[in-house]
C-alpha cells in the first residue's frame, strides 16, 4: 500500500537529505548541555537528529497535522503549536538560566517576519540557525555600504554567517523553485544596540529604505529638520553611508 506524505499547508519546504540534516547538526555543534529551540520541525528530521545529541527540545509549529504524532506525549520534547511570527521565547524551559540556540528550516514566504520578532529577544538568545531561501541570505549578507532595509536592521543587532550555500531545491519536499542556503546569525551587545527602540527603528527603516539612491536632503525632507544635519550626509545617498551613519540618521526622523 502507498502511504502519501503529509503536505505541508504553510509554505514551508521540508528537509529530506540526511546528508544535509547531519551536516547541520555537525556545523551548529549541538551539545547535550544546550538549550535548544527548533522553529518549524515539520516531519521532525531535523528534531529526531538534533535528539541524538540533546535529550530535551523545544519546538515551535503552527502546523499540527505535519508532526508526527509520538511528538505529542513525548517527555523530551516542549512542543508550542504556535505561529513562530509572534512567539514568545521567554516561554521556553530554562531560559532564565541558559540562553537559548535556535535552530530551524523556516517558511520561506515569513522567514523575514520570523527574524526580526527574533530581535527584541536578543538578550534571551545564543545563536540562530537557520535554512532560508539563498535569495534572502544573500540580502542578509550584504556588504557595508549595499544595506537594503532587512540587512540594515540585522546587522544593528547581529553578526551573520553563511554555513552551507547553493542548497539544491531537490533536497526538499515538495521542491521549492529556488535554492537554499543555511546561516548562523549571532547577537552581539555594545551601548548603541542596548537602547534602541526596536518598533521605532522598523518604522523608520521603512522611510530611509524606500529612497535609497536619492540624496538625503530630497528623500527625508519631510521628515527631519535639514539645517540639524551635517551637509555632507545631506548630499549623500542612503546607500553610500555606513551601518551607524543610516543609524544616527534616524535619530533626527520624527515619525
Amino acid at each position: 500500500m502507498l502511504i502519501k506524505k503529509k503536505k505541508p499547508i504553510f509554505d514551508q519546504y521540508i528537509l529530506k537529505n540526511n546528508n544535509i540534516i547531519k551536516e547541520i547538526i555537525k556545523l551548529v555543534n549541538i551539545s547535550f548541555n544546550d538549550n535548544i529551540l527548533e522553529i518549524g520541525p515539520g516531519t521532525g528530521s531535523l528534531t529526531n537528529e538534533i535528539l541524538k545529541y540533546n535529550n530535551k527540545i523545544s519546538i515551535v509549529e503552527i502546523d499540527k497535522n505535519i508532526l508526527p504524532i509520538t511528538f505529542f506525549n513525548n517527555k523530551n520534547i516542549n512542543l508550542f503549536i504556535e505561529n513562530a511570527i509572534y512567539f514568545n521565547i521567554s516561554k521556553i524551559y530554562n531560559i532564565k538560566k541558559k540562553k537559548v540556540r535556535i535552530i530551524g528550516n523556516l517558511p520561506y514566504k515569513v522567514s523575514i517576519p520570523i527574524i526580526i520578532n527574533l530581535i527584541k529577544y536578543r538578550f534571551y538568545i545564543e545563536d540562530i540557525n537557520i535554512m532560508i531561501q539563498q535569495e534572502l541570505s544573500d540580502k542578509l549578507l550584504l556588504l557595508k555600504n549595499k544595506y537594503c532595509r532587512i540587512s540594515f536592521l540585522l546587522s544593528l543587532f547581529f553578526n551573520i554567517k553563511l554555513l552551507i550555500k547553493n542548497i539544491n531545491p531537490n533536497n526538499f519536499y515538495p521542491i521549492p523553485k529556488v535554492k537554499s542556503s543555511f546561516i548562523n546569525i549571532k547577537p552581539y551587545f555594545n551601548s548603541i544596540n542596548n537602547n534602541i527602540d526596536i518598533n521605532k527603528i522598523k518604522n523608520i527603516s521603512i522611510i530611509l529604505f524606500n529612497n535609497k539612491r536619492k540624496k538625503i536632503k530630497n528623500s527625508l525632507k519631510k521628515y527631519i529638520f535639514l539645517e540639524k544635519l551635517d551637509k555632507k550626509i545631506l548630499n549623500n545617498r542612503l546607500e553610500k553611508l555606513s551601518l551607524y551613519e543610516i543609524y544616527n540618521l534616524s535619530n533626527y526622523i520624527k515619525l
